[in-house]
């Protein structure tokens, strides 16, 4: 699978314009790699243990909004700037991890079958995320809904 990936990569260079790896481009590259990393190790161990784990896309849209939300909303409160972000990303921090704690739970001590409690924590998240951004990216998130049950069947 390395080597596809390598000869794609070096495929895609050879043919594309030479703005493909620009310095602006690496860049953007570079900062999806690096999410796309942090949210794949944790994703493989769990696939070492012969599970999956579906949770992390809804947790990584949902987390990010509470911290926005947080974050203004200290900030409307009068909190400093630097204060406010630091405590609303570990609130943020907090919640990912209680959310990965009860699917740990509903796993082991529930005797939930591991599919059915990280896709049900997907459709919660993804739910509440949805809730918190309002109607306006209802229609596009459908669409991407339907495709997750595609993929979790």
């Amino acid at each position: 699978m390395v080597i596809l990936n390598i000869a794609l990569f070096l495929y895609f260079y050879s043919v594309t314009p030479p703005r493909y790896l620009s310095p602006a481009n690496t860049y953007t590259l570079l900062t999806y790699a690096a999410d796309l990393g942090i949210l794949t190790v944790p994703q493989a161990i769990i696939m070492m243990l012969g599970m999956i784990d579906l949770s992390p896309t809804g947790i990584a849209n949902l987390v990010p909004l509470i911290d926005w939300s947080l974050w203004q909303y200290f900030m409307g409160a009068g909190i400093p700037y630097t204060p406010a972000l630091i405590v609303a990303t570990i609130i943020a921090w907090l919640l990912a991890a209680f959310i990965g704690f009860v699917n740990g739970i509903l796993i082991t001590k529930g005797n939930v079958n591991f599919l059915l409690a990280t896709v049900g924590m997907l459709f919660l998240t993804d739910g509440l995320a949805l809730i918190g951004w309002g109607a306006a990216g209802l229609k596009h998130s459908q669409a991407l809904i339907r495709h997750r049950i595609l993929v979790a069947l």
